[in-house]
């Protein structure tokens, strides 16, 4: 688990590989196998921003991920993400295959998961975001061609053919989970 203190807790050995035969990275860790991961090292946060231009690891918002897919698939230890006002398209199918048909794209959450839109790309507080003004939006209209007219009864979208089935799919979510400060279309 990324979040273990068995990570590079571990003494100097002679063996290069772990008991499944991978390398030892880094310190060693503590045991008989060695985390393959990325060890948990955020503060707050996990960080999404499609304008970052840092190193793209979630760690700040300098240095936040630019596809909120990579950060969902990289979240670990139960914090939160937060997303940066922009628009977010996703990038790969439910089973995680980046080069599906785009209709079959969508962003898949997994359980409990508290994903959170509507930030500036500057707060250290969640309580400092506001979503009204920060639009933070995922998508399905990869080509952002739809046309909306309409409203309640009268509302109808039309050129929407090259858009996904599904913006999201979630498993196994319990009241614990959040998506909160998103405009989902």
């Amino acid at each position: 688990l990324c979040t273990s203190p068995a990570i590079n807790a571990g003494t100097t050995v002679a063996y290069t590989t772990d008991i499944l035969g991978n390398p030892h990275v880094g310190t060693v860790d503590m045991g008989a196998y060695e985390y393959q991961g990325t060890p948990y090292n955020y503060t707050t946060a996990i960080y999404v921003d499609e304008s970052a231009t840092g190193n793209n690891d979630g760690l700040s918002w300098t240095d936040a991920y630019t596809n909120l897919q990579d950060a969902i698939d990289n979240q670990c230890g139960g914090l939160e993400i937060w997303l940066a006002a922009g628009t977010y398209y996703p990038t790969k199918d439910h089973t995680g295959n980046s080069s599906a048909f785009n209709r079959y794209k969508n962003f898949h959450l997994a359980t409990d998961m508290k994903i959170y839109g509507g930030f500036a790309g500057t707060e250290t507080q969640l309580s400092a975001r506001d979503a009204v003004t920060n639009i933070t939006i995922l998508s399905g209209d990869f080509n952002n061609d739809d046309v909306v007219t309409g409203s309640g009864s009268t509302l109808s979208i039309t050129n929407h053919g090259g858009n996904v089935y599904h913006v999201l799919i979630t498993a196994n979510l319990t009241a614990a989970a959040v998506i909160d400060g998103f405009t989902i279309k």
